[in-house]
């Protein structure tokens, strides 16, 4: 028995969106670096392009006291914070392990764990205990797709600040 076709090809598309967002929010990463360092396009892509976006995050906490205006300072702050966690959830979630397994004779679950989780013993067939577990989590698709909205906005309220800096 394989899992539902159905919940497969949500949790797969919920994947996908991710991808997608947390890219565009990369991209605006790279453009708040851009406007607080006072690059030209070109340089300026020359340089973001070779930084992952943990390095975009921490780069833009260490610039954010560039920012003279205390609430503009303040909503840079607060949104480089999520875009942080957002990085960190998103890197849970496409560095894990997927598998289909049943949770009972009926139903059968996609499950996921961190890839290097993946020594930690899970015992099958998979119980309500076992899904207790920090490290095995049943793949949620609903929650990857507000995680993938958020860094969609995320982004676009980047931009918009960032371009509002000069």
């Amino acid at each position: 028995m394989s899992s539902p076709p159905d919940h497969f090809d949500k949790v797969a598309t919920s994947l996908g969106h991710l991808v997608i967002a947390f890219n565009e929010l990369e991209v605006a990463l790279g453009g708040a670096l851009m406007h607080l360092l006072k690059q030209d396009e070109d340089v300026g892509a020359a340089f973001v392009a070779h930084l992952g976006a943990s390095q975009k995050i921490r780069l833009l906490q260490e610039l954010e006291g560039k920012i003279d205006h205390e609430a503009t300072r303040d909503e840079f702050h607060d949104i480089v914070c999520r875009a942080d966690d957002i990085n960190s959830q998103r890197n849970r979630l496409i560095h894990s392990e997927y598998w289909s397994v049943d949770a009972t004779k009926q139903l059968r679950v996609l499950l996921h764990r961190r890839l290097r989780d993946s020594t930690k013993p899970v015992k099958f067939p998979v119980t309500i205990e076992e899904l207790s577990k920090k490290y095995v989590q049943a793949a949620d698709p609903g929650g990857i797709m507000e995680l993938a909205d958020d860094a969609a906005q995320l982004a676009i309220s980047l931009i918009r600040l960032s371009e509002s800096l000069y």
